[in-house]
């Protein structure tokens, strides 16, 4: 065998694994989860009917059983709640979702929404699929509040939510929330 060829193959050999780009394929179904916190109920629909390759996403909130939000191109490996159930706290690690995360009030709208960046520290990632940023098996949601006096009643001051952080995928803790 010649000498550039053995080269030639040498290479194609040490650099075939990175070259190669992620896979994956769904079956046709439209598949849904709930998941309650107190009187909300979110439904993460995943839609692969029309393309099975990237699904159409949808979040529906519900409270006492009435829609109150249909939220297109948002999902979530996770979801939690905090600040006594004022807020929920979606994550995804999936390249396929836009978002990294998003927080929801009570009533349905969204307040915050980050996509997938360099902002975020990967632990692992992937051409298109994985994008592990987020420990979503405990998410160990932390808050921190500010106590504000109140001057028409000392004895029952103001609180507001200052900071929220999460665990990520390598322990540190990641802000989600800052006020």
């Amino acid at each position: 065998m010649h000498t550039s060829l053995r080269l030639v193959l040498i290479i194609m050999m040490v650099f075939a694994e990175p070259l190669c780009a992620d896979s994956w394929q769904f079956d046709k179904e439209i598949k849904s989860d709930t998941f309650t916190f107190g009187e909300i109920e979110v439904t993460r629909i995943i839609d692969t009917r029309e393309n099975q390759g990237y699904p159409e996403f949808t979040v529906k909130v519900a409270r006492d059983g009435k829609e109150i939000a249909l939220l297109k191109n948002l999902t979530f490996d996770s979801i939690t709640s905090f600040d006594k159930g004022n807020y929920l706290l979606g994550v995804s690690n999936s390249g396929l979702s836009t978002f990294a995360y998003f927080i929801l009030d009570s009533t349905g709208n969204l307040i915050r929404a980050e996509n997938h960046s360099n902002k975020l520290n990967y632990c692992n990632q992937s051409v298109t699929l994985v994008r592990d940023w987020v420990n979503d098996q405990d998410i160990d949601v932390r808050e921190k509040y500010r106590t504000h006096k109140n001057e028409l009643d000392p004895d029952n001051p103001y609180v507001t939510l200052e900071s929220v952080t999460i665990n990520g995928c390598s322990g540190e803790r990641v802000e989600v929330w800052a006020q």
